[in-house]
C-alpha cells in the first residue's frame, strides 16, 4: 500500500528466538505470526514460545479455515468490526482496553469490554461483584465512545467466556492484556492463555502491560 514501507531480513536459528531478537532489534510496534500447530525443539507450539519471551505486543492469526471473520479494519464496510476486550479489572489488563479504545478511536469498530466473575465466588456475593464490576467498567470508557462500546459481565472460567463472547459476536478480533507473574511472566494464566490462543477462531492481540498509553 502506499506510504508503507517493506524491508526483508534473512535470519536463523531457533524460529521463537529469532523472531524476538528481531523484534528488540527493529523496536517493532507489533509483531504479526500465523498459528499452524508447529511446535518447536522443547514441543511447545512456536506463539506460545513467543508469548513468553518477546516483549512486544504479537498478534496470532489462525489459518483460513479456523477464522470465521478477519479484521477489515478500514472505512467504507456497511456493519463495524467487533472487538472483544476481556479485563480483570486489574493493572496487567489495562494497557489491552486502553488500546482497544485507541483503536475505536482510529478505525471504524465497536469495543465489547468482558469481565468473569469465577465460579467459586458464593451466590450471595455475585450480585454486588457484578455490580461493583460494571462501575468500575463504565468509568474505563470515555465520553466520546460511550455509544461505541458495550459492557458485559459473567459468570465462569474466563477461557471459555471469552471464547464464547467471541464466536456469538462474531469477533473480529480478541485484545488481551498481560498479567505479570514471578518468576515467569504469563498472558493471563497459563491455561487462559492457552486456550485462547488455540481455540479462538478470529485473531488474538496479546498486549504487554509495558506499552501501556
Amino acid at each position: 500500500p502506499p506510504g508503507v514501507v517493506i524491508d526483508t531480513l534473512i535470519t536463523e536459528g531457533p524460529l521463537s528466538r529469532a523472531v524476538v531478537a528481531v523484534a528488540e532489534a527493529t523496536d517493532a510496534d507489533l509483531v504479526v505470526l500465523t498459528a499452524h500447530g508447529n511446535t518447536g525443539e522443547d514441543h511447545v507450539s512456536i506463539s506460545e514460545q513467543l508469548l513468553e519471551r518477546c516483549s512486544r505486543p504479537v498478534m496470532v492469526l489462525h489459518e483460513p479455515a479456523v477464522e470465521r471473520r478477519t479484521p477489515r479494519f478500514a472505512g467504507g464496510a456497511p456493519d463495524r468490526d467487533i472487538v472483544v476486550v476481556p479485563t480483570d479489572l486489574l493493572p496487567g489488563s489495562r494497557s489491552a482496553v486502553q488500546l482497544g479504545l485507541d483503536l475505536a478511536r482510529a478505525l471504524p469498530i465497536d469495543l465489547h469490554l468482558l469481565h468473569l466473575i469465577p465460579d467459586g465466588l458464593l451466590r450471595r456475593a455475585r450480585g454486588a461483584a457484578s455490580d461493583k464490576a460494571r462501575v468500575r467498567m463504565k468509568a474505563m470508557v470515555p465520553e466520546d465512545l460511550g455509544d461505541r462500546v458495550t459492557l458485559q459481565v459473567e459468570l465462569g472460567d474466563a477461557a471459555e467466556g471469552i471464547l464464547r463472547a467471541a464466536d456469538v459476536l462474531g469477533a473480529a478480533c480478541i485484545v488481551m492484556g498481560e498479567h505479570t507473574r514471578t518468576p515467569v511472566r504469563r498472558w493471563f494464566s497459563r491455561d487462559t492463555s492457552r486456550a485462547i490462543l488455540h481455540q479462538a477462531r478470529c485473531p488474538v492481540w496479546y498486549v504487554p502491560a509495558a506499552h501501556a498509553a
